[in-house]
């Protein structure tokens, strides 16, 4: 894996405002597959824009100039394709800052926060969200792992629903899932002291714990044996699990 020489420079955002207002910016994606972000407190938002660019929009206050708050890196792999960057500078972790993005339809997400909300819609390979903060998602993803440690997780799916393993959790918020009703897979739905939410469906057959804590389920026919199995897990520690079917 090699660094392009626009890396190197962490091609900066440019700016209206100085240290406060909002600017935007984009950026060349190319055959990219794959875009990181990093950021801290704030609300971040995620969609789906024009094939082969990235754009960005920040609001907000800083005492790091904005011109020096987001930084954005291109690294190049050697199948010849590059994953992306977008990092929100450690100096302005404090910064309470608005954050949209828009990636191609179809690229792998992997998002990590400190404490901001965290808003994902539109069509992804993966989707990776880990903060301390809410998650919403109404996306259409293969697979993926949304972690809110304290704040909720909610999933909705887009589409016809995740084609691999998708994790909903959290430590102490409420985790809700909703699938269309033609999905087919199993699920798995857990908490530790909270209550379990599952309503009867009929694409739906469940086996339930005797403290009504955890449940398992299977939507859709029998696959063929040796089929690999799409599975949906909804986990809280503390809080309210619940799953909709067809929303």
């Amino acid at each position: 894996m090699r660094v392009a020489p626009a890396a190197l420079a962490l091609a900066l955002l440019l700016v209206v405002g100085g240290c406060g207002g909002s600017f935007s910016s984009s950026f060349e994606a190319g055959e990219s597959t794959k875009l990181s972000v990093i950021a801290w407190k704030g609300r971040l938002r995620l969609r789906n824009g024009t094939a082969g660019r990235i754009d960005v929009a920040v609001r907000g206050r800083s005492d790091v100039p904005l011109d020096r708050v987001v930084a954005f890196v291109r690294t190049s792999k050697s199948d010849g394709g590059s994953d992306l960057a977008l990092e929100v500078d450690k100096a302005a972790k404090d910064a309470d800052l608005d954050l949209e993005i828009a990636a191609p339809p179809g690229i792998s997400l992997s998002c990590r926060c400190a404490e901001a909300d965290v808003d994902v819609s539109g069509a992804w390979a993966d989707l990776v969200v880990t903060t301390d903060g809410a998650i919403v998602t109404h996306a259409d993803a293969k697979g993926g792992r949304l972690t809110g440690r304290r704040g909720g997780v909610s999933f909705v799916a887009a589409g016809a629903g995740p084609t691999g393993e998708l994790r909903a959790e959290s430590t102490s918020g409420h985790v809700r899932v909703a699938l269309p009703a033609a999905w087919s897979g199993q699920l798995k739905f857990q908490t530790q002291t909270g209550k379990l939410d599952v309503p009867e469906h009929g694409n739906l057959q469940t086996i339930w714990d005797e403290n009504q804590k955890g449940a398992v389920g299977r939507m859709g026919p029998p696959r063929e044996k040796g089929a690999p199995l799409p599975t949906v897990w909804a986990i809280s520690g503390t809080g309210d699990v619940s799953f909709r079917v067809g929303e």
